[in-house]
């Protein structure tokens, strides 16, 4: 079974697709496809930019130091959200982002439950945390890291991103009580949940 029948209308926990369906995972794949893509082509770029300068630099009286100097300056403004390359990486990161969390929402990965006892629980799906995470690393403007990121977030798309999980959960007292407020953090052992 690969989702909580209770936290929606799924008696067996077979329909992992949700309300979302399979757009929103299609949409994010298609959105991290994207982004890969910028991030090649804006590798290629500052690559080429940078062999040639660092060869000129190196070859006359300039000086490699300031010639891979410039190298890396080029490529911190191609790659940066300044650049409109940089920019349009970096919002099919988000985009891709946006429906990773919609996915993991719809499928029951990310919720926000509250019991009879007043007391919350939120659960982060896993796909949520890794595509946030990416889409955080991509954000630093340097070419062929940004290409690197591109390629883990697409491995783990088609490997581990297939099974929606919760990873974490966080759960509060009774939000309405004259107890202290408190908030507890659980991440279950694989193939178990943190109610177990």
């Amino acid at each position: 079974m690969n989702n909580n029948p209770v936290r929606y209308t799924d008696p067996t926990g077979h329909d992992i697709t949700g309300w979302c369906g399979n757009f929103c995972s299609g949409a994010a794949k298609f959105f991290d496809w994207v982004g890969a893509a910028i991030s090649l082509g804006e590798a290629a770029i500052v690559d080429q930019f940078a062999v040639d300068v660092i060869v000129a630099g190196c070859s006359t009286g300039v000086g490699c130091g300031p010639a891979i100097g410039a190298a890396l300056i080029v490529d911190g403004l191609i790659a940066g959200p300044a650049s409109p390359i940089g920019a349009a990486e970096n919002a099919a990161g988000v985009a891709a982002l946006v429906a990773t969390v919609l996915d993991d929402i719809s499928n029951g990965s990310t919720y926000l439950e509250q019991n009879e006892a007043g007391e919350l629980t939120l659960g982060i799906g896993q796909n949520t945390i890794v595509s946030a995470t990416t889409m955080a690393l991509g954000l630093f403007p340097e070419a062929n890291f940004d290409l690197s990121v591109s390629a883990a977030q697409l491995t783990y798309d088609y490997t581990f991103g297939e099974d929606p999980t919760t990873l974490v959960e966080f759960s509060s007292g009774p939000l309405l009580s004259p107890e202290p407020f408190y908030m507890e953090a659980c991440i279950p052992k694989p193939g178990t949940s943190c109610s177990e």
